[in-house]
């Protein structure tokens, strides 16, 4: 903890500004940067409903697509949808009404949905979701990007890594 590695994913999002140096990307359009999903450590809840919270930041996504990407987070698991629990459920700001759990599948969803990027950053919000299923859709996720990064204590995810940046 405390080494920086949310002040760097944040930099790479274009969220802080550098006080020295630049963060160049290198891409085949020189003339802006590669699009980015970034899935902070504290995402936020907007008020709506599940799916207006899946498909938030993402431009003209389907019902379809929110659907499917909801079933690859788990979000229409059979514990969850017994629990009265659906698409669309409303939510308050900040999703008080649901478990956390629940709210990082959310967020996982998002990074389901948000394919017309060519970078995921993944910055460990992803506590209360068991680590082999978050290990299994990461794998999922890895085939939907060119490049995911993933800040993360557990050595579960480290061990499918393909490159490893230690902070």
């Amino acid at each position: 903890a405390g080494s920086g590695k949310s002040v760097l994913v944040k930099l790479l999002c274009n969220l802080y500004t550098p006080t020295t140096g630049n963060i160049d990307w290198i891409c085949n359009d020189k003339n802006s940067p590669p699009l980015i999903t970034y899935i902070p450590q504290k995402p936020t809840i907007i008020e709506g409903s599940v799916l207006d919270n899946i498909a938030f930041g993402s431009r003209s996504i389907s019902h379809k697509a929110c659907v499917t990407a909801a079933r690859n987070a788990g979000l229409l698991s059979s514990y969850i949808t017994c629990t009265g629990f659906s698409l669309n459920t409303h939510l308050p700001f900040g999703g008080a009404s649901i478990s956390l759990s629940t709210m990082q599948r959310i967020f996982l969803a998002r990074a389901f949905a948000a394919r017309s990027s060519s970078i995921l950053i993944l910055d460990y919000f992803y506590s209360e979701i068991e680590t082999s299923e978050f290990v299994a859709s990461l794998l999922n996720l890895r085939d939907l990007y060119k490049t995911v990064f993933v800040v993360t204590p557990s050595q579960e995810v480290v061990n499918i890594s393909e490159q490893l940046i230690e902070l």
